[in-house]
């Protein structure tokens, strides 16, 4: 059984790239996380989006501070 899981975990790969063999290789010895990281294009995602979120919640404190609400 353990056999069998390990095999369809082989299979199961992300749709949304074109390297589907990679993916493959990729998740068998690296977790979720690892996975995502690793594609470059939801790396830039990751940090732009921590990025924008980190600055308007500093500019919404700024704000907030100086009585000015938005």
């Amino acid at each position: 059984l353990l056999n069998q899981t390990s095999n369809q975990d082989k299979l199961l790969v992300t749709t949304r790239t074109n390297h589907l063999t990679d993916y493959a290789v990729f998740a068998d010895s690296k977790g979720k996380i690892a996975l995502i990281l690793d594609n470059k294009l939801n790396l830039v995602l990751l940090l732009s989006t921590v990025f924008l979120v980190s600055s308007f919640l500093t500019l919404l404190m700024y704000f907030r501070k100086r009585k000015h609400i938005i």
